[in-house]
């Protein structure tokens, strides 16, 4: 307790630790808030030379002190998922990690990263710890997390997914959580995936949808669409179509997952099936076969000779083709395949979508919402720094 430079320094303010002080200290409560009542009672009898400052100061330790460990608890789950923050027996320790720094020091630069980043985009610490978490259980480890270049600019997967979740208007939890699945399911890296974000938020953006709708439905169904051979982006502009046409979002995965299957069964299709594709002047495995090599084309042109049939043979084809999930949206293709086509071409042209997220984000930056978020997290981020140094004291105090 001696050793305590902080405790000492407090004790050396209060003058002198007299009975009435250690009567109180050993009588705190838990909360630091409690501690300070009873100094500003304890100094009518023995810190009368604090006065109304000190009480004040104590008061104001006191809400940096709560800061601070709300910020600590928070970290719980970051810790528990991502690698690099706990040794083997789950302690932040001096320890060296896998990443050649100790665990404390990692700790420490990711807890940095969240403050900073929470006052360059509006979500709480709060919110971007639960992205960490988040990030961590899908298998995202400290370095992949976030990095400071040369002159002190945040960048890595928290800022990026903070940037998605932003633009689409969804918890930023939900947008790590997407964005590390989507790794894994669709086979690319990173960059890709923001790539892809991109065009889902231009996509949503000048659609009769939202970005968020059409991530629901991109997760669901586009990593089976790359085995049907239907890229992730393609899927994008699909799902697109059928979400503006005013098909509810489950509705419309199923029937994409739908069309993907049929389409792809081959020689495996119904005698039915075999039926109505060559009414159509195609054969079930060269639709097959066209999936595989131009899965986009081969789409375009089944549900092109579909518009040729007669209006009175159409629902059949698609129940025939598609079965009765499939319906409705079959239908709404059928009527509109320019809604597909035109989604499609509007994502082909990188100068469309490229910065699409970061643009939404520079706006919403500058309404008064939240640029008061922003600066809730400075003060925030600034009181649980503060607060950081006096935890340690209330430790003492506590165990006194």
């Amino acid at each position: 307790m001696a050793g305590n430079k902080a405790l000492t320094l407090s004790i050396r303010i209060a003058g002198k630790m007299d009975k009435s002080l250690t009567a109180v200290v050993n009588g705190a409560q838990s909360q630091i808030t409690s501690l300070s009542k009873g100094l500003s009672k304890a100094g009518t009898i023995g810190l009368a030379s604090m006065g109304a400052i000190a009480t004040g100061a104590v008061a104001t330790i006191a809400r940096c002190t709560k800061e601070a460990e709300q910020f600590a608890n928070g970290m719980g789950d970051v810790v528990k998922y991502v690698s690099g923050l706990a040794d083997a027996d789950g302690k932040i320790s001096s320890q060296l990690a896998y990443n050649g720094r100790a665990y404390a020091q990692n700790y420490a630069e990711i807890s940095k990263a969240i403050r900073d980043l929470s006052t360059q985009i509006p979500y709480t610490q709060a919110e971007l710890q639960q992205l960490a978490a988040s990030a961590g259980q899908s298998g995202k480890s400290i370095t992949d997390l976030y990095k400071y270049d040369s002159r002190g600019q945040l960048s890595g997967f928290l800022r990026d997914v903070a940037m998605m979740g932003t633009a689409w208007d969804i918890e930023a939890s939900q947008a790590g959580d997407w964005a590390a699945k989507w790794e894994v399911a669709l086979g690319k890296n990173h960059d890709q995936i923001m790539t892809l974000a991109d065009q889902i938020n231009y996509l949503g953006a000048n659609n009769a949808t939202t970005a968020a709708e059409i991530g629901d439905v991109v997760n669901r169904v586009a990593s089976f669409g790359q085995v049907a051979g239907m890229q992730a982006e393609d899927t994008a502009a699909l799902a697109t179509s059928l979400l503006a046409m005013g098909v509810e979002g489950a509705k419309a995965a199923s029937s994409i997952s739908r069309m993907y299957t049929n389409l792809n069964k081959g020689a495996s299709a119904t005698k039915a099936q075999k039926e109505m594709w060559e009414s159509m002047g195609m054969t079930a495995t060269g639709v097959a076969k066209g999936m595989q090599k131009d899965a986009t084309g081969t789409l375009i042109s089944v549900f092109n000779a579909v518009k040729q049939l007669p209006d009175e043979k159409r629902v059949a084809a698609l129940s025939t083709l598609f079965g009765q999930w499939a319906i409705e949206g079959g239908g709404k293709l059928t009527t509109n395949l320019e809604a597909f086509t035109g989604a499609l071409k509007s994502i082909q042209d990188p100068k469309n979508y490229e910065g699409s997220m970061a643009r939404e984000l520079a706006i919403k930056m500058g309404t008064p919402e939240a640029v008061s978020q922003m600066l809730s997290s400075s003060v925030s981020a600034l009181k649980g720094e503060i607060g950081e140094s006096f935890l340690p004291v209330k430790k003492e105090f506590s165990l006194a």
